[in-house]
C-alpha cells in the first residue's frame, strides 16, 4: 500500500504544498513510488492517485451519530488545545472571527473530525501512514482520527514558528491525555522544535535540514548584479508605509515578493502593496517555488514574524523582522548572526548597510 500525504493549501484551484510536496516527493519522507492526496490532483507532480476527502450529507449524519468511548477522550484533548488556538482559523474563515468563543471553535472542530468519519476510514484502510500539515486544521483531525483508529502513524511536518506560544503543541497537559486526534510523530527543521516537541507532547520529532533535499539548494534567481531582498508578506499583516515607500525607492536592488500559502489576495492587489506596482525592480515570486530554493536565491530576507527567519537561517541567509514579541522566539537565529529584530524606522538604514555594498 502506499502512504498518504494531505494538502489544503489551493493554487489556481489545484491543490500544492511547496513545503510538503518537496519533502515528500525527495524522500525526507519515503513514500515509495506512489501517494495520495486528500484534494484536487497536481498532475506535474508524482505519480498520485486522486481521493476523496469530503463526506456526502448522509455520510456525514452517520458519522455523527457514530460515538465510542474514545469520543469522549477525543473532545477533552481538543478543548484544551483551543484554549488559545483556534482551529477554524485554518478553513477559510477571516482572521476578524477570531473574536467567538472558545465553545464554538471546539465544536466545529469536534462535529467536522466525526462528520468526516466515513470517507476518511476508507482514505485510511487503503494507506500504510499519514503525512500532514497542520494536524490541528478541523479537517485535518478526520483523517488523524481515520489513521490512528487504524493504529497507523501520523506524522505532523513543521510549517512555522513551534514554541510556547502555539497551544497546538505548548499544552502539555492536553497531551498527557489519549486521544486519537493527535499525531505520532514529528518532522521538524531544527533541534530547538525537536525538543520542545518531545518535551510538551511525548513523541518523537525527527529534525531534517534543507540540506537534504535537493529542492532546498535548487536557488531560483535571475541573472543579475543586483542583491535580492526576498519580503515574505503574511496574511493578516500590513507592509508599513516606510517599508513600501523605500522599496520603491530603491531600483538597486532586486525585491521579490513572496505570499503566504493561506493569503487569498494576490500581492499584486494588496492595498498595502498598491505603491509598488508597476516597478521593475519589484516581482512577484513564481507561485509553487519551494521555500527552500526561495531564500537561498535572496541575499536578505524581510518580514514581520514569519517562520521564514528559520529557514532563512538554514540557508545561511540573513533576516530583518520588525515585530518585538517574537524577538526570544528567534533567539537562536539572533545569537547565530542570522536575524536581527529592529524598529521599522531603521531598518531602510540597516538593509542599506548590509547591502549597498554589494550593489557597487
Amino acid at each position: 500500500m502506499a502512504n498518504a500525504v494531505y494538502r489544503r493549501t489551493k493554487v489556481d484551484g489545484l491543490a500544492v504544498s511547496t513545503l510538503t510536496d518537496p519533502i515528500v516527493e525527495d524522500g525526507l519522507v519515503p513514500v515509495g513510488g506512489n501517494y495520495a492526496i486528500g484534494d484536487a490532483p497536481k498532475p506535474e507532480r508524482v505519480p498520485s492517485e486522486r481521493v476523496r476527502t469530503d463526506p456526502t450529507a448522509w455520510e456525514a449524519v452517520r458519522g455523527l451519530l457514530s460515538w465510542d468511548a474514545a469520543d469522549l477522550d477525543d473532545a477533552r484533548f481538543l478543548w484544551r488545545v483551543s484554549r488559545r488556538y483556534r482551529p477554524l482559523r485554518f478553513v477559510g474563515f477571516r482572521k476578524s472571527a477570531m473574536r467567538l468563543p472558545r465553545w464554538i471553535w471546539f465544536l466545529y472542530a469536534f462535529l467536522m473530525a466525526k462528520a468526516m468519519k466515513v470517507p476518511a476510514e476508507e482514505f485510511a484502510s487503503g494507506h500504510d501512514q499519514l503525512i500532514i500539515v497542520c494536524y490541528y486544521h478541523a479537517r485535518s483531525l478526520g483523517l488523524v482520527r481515520a489513521f490512528r483508529r487504524h493504529g497507523k502513524p501520523v506524522t505532523d511536518v513543521q510549517h512555522g514558528l513551534i514554541g510556547p506560544s502555539h497551544f497546538a503543541y505548548a499544552n502539555e497537559s492536553a497531551w498527557q491525555l489519549r486521544s486519537r486526534l493527535q499525531p505520532t510523530g514529528f518532522l521538524v527543521w531544527s533541534g530547538s522544535a525537536k525538543c520542545f516537541l518531545e518535551r510538551t507532547t511525548g513523541r518523537t520529532a525527527e529534525v531534517r535540514t534543507f540540506d537534504d533535499s535537493r529542492y532546498f539548494t535548487q536557488a531560483t534567481r535571475a541573472i543579475s548584479a543586483r542583491p535580492r531582498v526576498m519580503v515574505a508578506l503574511q496574511w493578516g499583516s500590513v507592509l508599513p508605509d516606510a517599508l513600501v515607500d523605500f522599496i520603491a525607492r530603491s531600483p538597486w536592488a532586486d525585491w521579490v515578493l513572496r505570499m503566504h500559502p493561506r493569503d487569498r489576495v494576490a500581492a499584486n492587489e494588496r492595498p498595502d502593496c498598491a505603491a509598488l506596482r508597476g516597478h521593475p525592480h519589484v516581482q512577484l515570486e513564481p507561485e509553487g517555488l519551494p521555500l527552500g530554493a526561495s531564500v537561498r536565491g535572496a541575499d536578505l530576507v524581510l518580514t514581520w514574524n514569519s517562520s521564514v527567519i528559520s529557514e532563512a537561517a538554514m540557508a545561511g541567509r540573513r533576516s530583518l523582522f520588525w515585530d518585538e514579541s517574537v524577538r526570544e522566539s528567534f533567539r537562536d537565529e539572533i545569537d547565530a548572526g542570522f536575524a536581527e529584530c529592529l524598529a521599522v524606522e531603521v531598518i531602510p538604514a540597516r538593509i542599506d548597510q548590509l547591502l549597498r555594498p554589494v550593489a557597487r
